[in-house]
């Protein structure tokens, strides 16, 4: 997709990146928010590859991408980072991440025998429930806030999922092995898998904060900064939220390299976790930007770079768009090619549901039929649903509820294009959510 305008975010994301040399501070912070589609990743990737005195060949890059299926921290943080550095940065010393990469082996073998476990399970049910606890690692309790929003336990109610995480703690995988020797061993074999059971965070922030000092101190100085991105961060922020603000931050925050830690997503950084802005907020500072629509020129100059030169095909790209980057990217190849927006308006809805569950999928679409989406309205449009439910999770999708409006009211042009989307797969189906919502409030 082609990059036009942004002047403004291009300018204040360049200065983030170029303050390394010049700033005071060890840990920086840098959030760039927006609606699911607005250019965020677009954003930075521009500004990595074209920011003046900037270069990622002395970075220490590490990248999350959020994804649906939840993963482990250690996952994250050990075997993900472990495999970016090996590909990004295959010059750095040999024995760099020496302690990472034993927690990483340490781990993969109570995983192993963990799975075994949760395989030998005799009911189907539960043994679906216990492979998706085993997602979140040596921590399967942190998959209870997650619900009721994770398919895998959208049928399983409290009481079955509770006990799975009980049945699960007492296997010998995740319990404290005995050994006299462990005061020696603290590094290596069941010490560090102990330590691992014991306390997952502290450790992994411990392992990490101690290779991070010993590459940058004595082994490779021509790396001079940790750049850590977190992309769609709405999905990470369940895993490594409490760990970043609790355990790895306070960590690095008295290193003696400077860290840039970019978070994207529909939020703002300080809508995620309350401790970022208790405790943070002089990290972020003013690294904040919020990315909207394009403007009307920015649109123009848009559409014109895709060929699209005559003022009436112009008008009506910029009224089917309202200058958002993805829709704009799709409506200028629908009016070149003098087709109908059907492919666009499904490209979008994939695009902005991509993350989502299928349960959600089915909740998305009826709800942009209300004008204000609140729990009696929300069980008129879905009476075999749980009303709580479902505004607990709207409220925290930020790429469909409107940030400005007064009640919580779907994104006026997500909700456009979503109900044009419905009318084209189902116009039966489009009038009976029409007359449902227009019941729900008389």
């Amino acid at each position: 997709m082609l990059f036009v305008g942004r002047r403004g975010p291009v300018a204040e994301l360049s200065a983030w990146l170029q303050e390394e040399t010049v700033s005071k501070e060890p840990v920086r912070l840098g959030s760039i928010s927006g609606a699911g589609g607005i250019g965020k990743s677009f954003l930075l990737e521009h500004c990595l590859r074209n920011t003046p005195h900037f270069s990622l060949e002395d970075q220490l890059v590490v990248r999350f991408e959020g994804q649906q299926q939840p993963r482990s921290l250690v996952q994250l943080f050990a075997v993900e980072w472990l495999a970016q550095l090996d590909a990004r940065h295959p010059s750095l010393p040999k024995g760099s991440f020496v302690r990472l990469r034993e927690l990483s082996d340490q781990y993969k073998r109570i995983m192993e025998q963990m799975g075994s476990v949760a395989l030998r399970s005799g009911e189907e049910g539960l043994r679906e429930v216990l492979q998706a606890l085993l997602r979140f690692g040596l921590c399967p309790e942190r998959a209870l806030p997650l619900r009721p929003f994770e398919l895998a336990f959208a049928s399983v109610d409290d009481t079955t999922l509770e006990e799975a995480i009980r049945w699960l703690r007492e296997q010998r995988g995740l319990r404290t092995e005995w050994q006299w020797w462990s005061r020696i061993g603290v590094w290596k074999g069941k010490g560090l898998r102990n330590r691992l059971r014991r306390d997952l965070h502290a450790t992994l922030s411990d392992v990490l904060a101690y290779d991070l000092d010993t590459l940058f101190r004595h082994k490779h100085r021509s790396v001079r900064q940790l750049l850590l991105i977190f992309d769609d961060y709405e999905s990470l922020s369940p895993i490594v939220g409490d760990f970043l603000v609790d355990d790895l931050l306070p960590r690095i925050k008295s290193a003696h390299y400077p860290s840039l830690l970019l978070f994207l997503g529909r939020d703002s950084l300080l809508a995620t976790h309350p401790e970022w802005g208790q405790h943070y907020r002089p990290l972020l500072g003013t690294r904040q930007i919020e990315l909207r629509p394009f403007t009307r020129p920015e649109a123009e100059e848009f559409i014109r770079r895709k060929g699209i030169l005559q003022t009436e095909a112009i008008d009506r790209v910029w009224e089917r768009t309202q200058g958002f980057p993805f829709l704009l990217d799709t409506e200028c190849d629908d009016e070149k090619t003098g087709g109908t927006s059907a492919l666009g308006l499904k490209l979008f809805y994939q695009r902005l549901t991509r993350w989502m569950t299928p349960i959600q999928r089915r909740w998305l679409l009826p709800l942009c039929f209300l004008d204000e989406i609140n729990l009696e309205t929300v069980s008129s449009i879905l009476p075999d649903t749980s009303a709580e439910t479902v505004l607990a999770w709207f409220k925290e999708e930020a790429s469909l509820r409107d940030p400005h409006a007064a009640r919580w009211q779907v994104i006026p042009f997500v909700r456009q294009r979503l109900l044009q989307y419905i009318q084209n797969d189902s116009p039966q189906q489009y009038a009976r959510w029409t007359t449902l919502a227009r019941r729900s409030f008389p």
